[in-house]
């Protein structure tokens, strides 16, 4: 067991994280842990794995206080794995990576290379045995960081948002992994964002104003409509769904996957009322979508809006084809750009912002070629982007390369941070003593700061906790209703559903389908094109539907 009794943590200078905060994690239990943005989860998380020792109380891991052993001990036991995995990598190879673990365990060489190859194997990636780790996209780090630690085989694993960067295939794919994991004795405490977590969860815990403020079964929690939006879950009609169920008797602990709530719904009478709740849209969808259906050439949103394209881009990497004539365009649209982990989108990514040249074929914005600068780049890693000694110098920096005067530049600043949820107070600190979720709103912050007229948006809700999800959905819908081009890359497509105007699908550095928002809500079969698994939302409605046609 691992018991967290009475414990404080502050970071040097830095106000207290949390007080007297008590929790246990028992062997074959998975606990799933939410709480907004820079509630401190991830800190609690690093305290379990004895990464960091608590200023006050104890951590204790099969009895032993962290305090007395060293990190590397605690840290055997209990594996944790990062919402930034490439901070976690560090060998040349993914074979070499994951052996390194093991290889440090006194083991024999064949043990070490069985571990290796199981934990690969596992986590579905033995193909990528041979590539370097530099060549992964997000998702396939992220489950490198997973078999690098399964190679270690700890008695507990704290997940930290692990699924963020991975489509929905693979999700259920480790997600039925930690299934099977926790049945074998492994204990798990999942920090999440997401309401997925909540199926087959044994307990849930809510860490909020520094405490766990709420202890007990993801039933008891989703009752409670604000509770579980105070505690970071997304309002949706997924989730309304599902709290509609759950009063209606529904056993989130029991059931292991949507299928089960499908299922639940239709033996209860409850589809109808289901459907409804999932087909609701935002008000704010599509304002030149609509004008284009209208065939209203001479709207203003139209006559104002901006383009932004490939034009038949191919790239290649050493031996790999990233990109192979990969055309997409956007004219004052949001479309989402989705594919399973490494198809290419990242790459697509960069070339449309001018940050990587295409070998063959070239982006475009409004009609000249894109050079570095003129088009807004929001990283897949917020890391990556941030760099200044305080989060205003960061959010500044672009304002004040593209020569923006003193006042205009301050007014942008705080305009930025106020419409990303930038709390005013945390100008002053250091971006790198943020949460994850904060980061990634000060990365964005400094994108608006600069009012471009062109955005591409690499997984910009991933990590966020539900509120700011909605809000930045929101403000890149208002800017491509606004003529802005908005191009998100997204595993998330469910969510940006209501408020999206097309869906492009990647497989292979090619784009496979593009097809409207109703289409990609409609039709599960376009999915597996790329090889992808549909949405939970989509997923569920077809179930609900059974094959019956009704008013779109």
């Amino acid at each position: 067991m691992i018991s967290v009794t009475h414990v404080s943590f502050s970071y040097p200078h830095a106000p207290s994280v949390f007080e007297d905060v008590s929790m246990e994690l028992s062997a074959g239990e998975r606990v799933v842990l939410l709480g907004s943005n820079g509630s401190g989860k991830t800190t609690l998380a690093r305290l379990m794995n004895g990464s960091l020792v608590p200023t006050d109380g104890e951590v204790c891991v099969d009895g032993t206080n962290t305090a007395d052993v060293s990190s590397t001990h605690s840290s055997l036991q209990v594996g944790l794995i990062r919402q930034d995995p490439a901070n976690q990598l560090i060998s040349a190879s993914v074979f070499e990576e994951a052996a390194f673990g093991p290889s440090h365990l006194g083991l024999s060489q064949p043990e070490v290379l069985a571990r290796a190859e199981k934990s690969l194997e596992l986590c579905g990636i033995a193909y990528l045995r041979d590539r370097t780790t530099y060549e992964l996209s997000g998702g396939q780090q992220q489950l490198l960081a997973f078999a690098a630690t399964l190679a270690l085989s700890p008695h507990y694993l704290v997940l930290d948002e692990v699924y963020v960067q991975l489509d929905a295939r693979t999700r259920t794919k480790i997600r039925s992994l930690v299934t099977s994991l926790v049945s074998a004795g492994l204990g798990v405490l999942e920090l999440s964002h997401s309401v997925e977590s909540l199926f087959g969860a044994s307990r849930v815990l809510w860490l909020h104003d520094g405490r766990i403020a709420w202890s007990g079964s993801p039933n008891d929690f989703l009752q409670d409509a604000s509770r579980a939006a105070a505690a970071g879950l997304m309002h949706t009609g997924y989730t309304r769904v599902l709290q509609k169920a759950v009063a209606r008797g529904f056993d989130l602990s029991a059931a292991r996957d949507m299928k089960a709530l499908g299922r639940y719904l239709r033996k209860k009478g409850l589809q109808d009322e289901a459907k409804s709740l999932l087909l609701e849209r935002s008000s704010s969808c599509g304002r030149l979508s609509h004008a284009r259906l209208n065939c209203d050439v001479d709207s203003d949103a139209c006559l104002n809006a901006h383009t932004l394209a490939l034009r038949g881009a191919s790239l290649t990497f050493e031996t790999t084809r990233a990109l192979d004539k990969v055309s997409l365009e956007s004219k004052g649209e949001l479309v989402l750009l989705t594919g399973r982990s490494g198809s290419g989108k990242t790459t697509a990514a960069r070339v449309l912002a001018g940050v990587l040249e295409a070998d063959e074929g070239k982006a475009v914005f409004d009609g000249a070629r894109v050079s570095v600068g003129s088009v807004g780049l929001a990283f897949q890693n917020p890391e990556n982007q941030v760099f200044a000694d305080t989060v205003f110098d960061d959010i500044a920096y672009g304002p004040r390369v593209r020569g923006f005067s003193a006042s205009s530049l301050k007014n942008s600043v705080h305009r930025a941070a106020h419409e990303v949820d930038v709390d005013s107070e945390i100008l002053k600190r250091s971006p790198f003593e943020l949460s994850g979720g904060q980061l990634r709103r000060v990365a964005l912050a400094g994108l608006v700061a600069c009012h471009f007229d062109a955005l591409v948006l690499d997984e910009p809700t991933a990590g966020l906790d539900g509120a700011s999800r909605q809000l930045i959905r929101n403000m890149v819908r208002t800017y491509a209703d606004h003529g802005v081009p908005a191009i998100v890359i997204t595993h998330d497509v469910g969510e940006w559903l209501e408020v999206c105007d097309r869906v492009a699908f990647m497989a292979g550095g090619k784009i496979v389908g593009t097809y409207c928002a109703q289409q990609a809500q409609f039709q599960e079969d376009i999915y597996e094109k790329a090889d992808l698994e549909a949405p939970p939302e989509v997923q569920l409605l077809m179930q609900l539907r059974g094959g019956e046609d009704f008013d779109r």
